[in-house]
This record gives structure tokens, sequence and C-alpha cells, in this order.
């Protein structure tokens, strides 16, 4: 299995990705908030969105 880079969609960061679904990171998925029901996720995405001038989903 090769292990790839990808960006944690929480944070933005660069994370060695274990197969092809994984998208969130370690770090992130240890934080309370992703535990109890990935609401770091949500808010991180309408943030990113917001700083590149894209419209986040309503």
């Amino acid at each position: 299995m090769v292990r790839l880079p990808r960006v944690c969609l929480c944070c933005k960061s660069l994370f060695d990705s274990a197969w092809a679904g994984e998208r969130v990171c370690l770090r992130c998925k240890g934080t309370t908030a992703w535990r109890n029901g990935g609401s770091v996720a949500a808010s991180n995405f309408g943030q990113s969105a917001s700083r590149s001038g894209r419209k986040g989903s309503s």
C-alpha cells in the first residue's frame, strides 16, 4: 500500500493518507469536536470557502 500526501479537509495541512478515502488527518480526528460529530470540518469548510472568494454551500 502506498501512502500519498493529501490535504486535510479540516485543518488544510498535508498528511500521509493511508487509503484513497482518508481525507482528515490523525491530529484532527483526535479532537473532541471530530469525535462528537465532526463539527470541526463543518466550521472550517465555511471559513476556507470565504477566504478563497467562493461561497460555501447553504
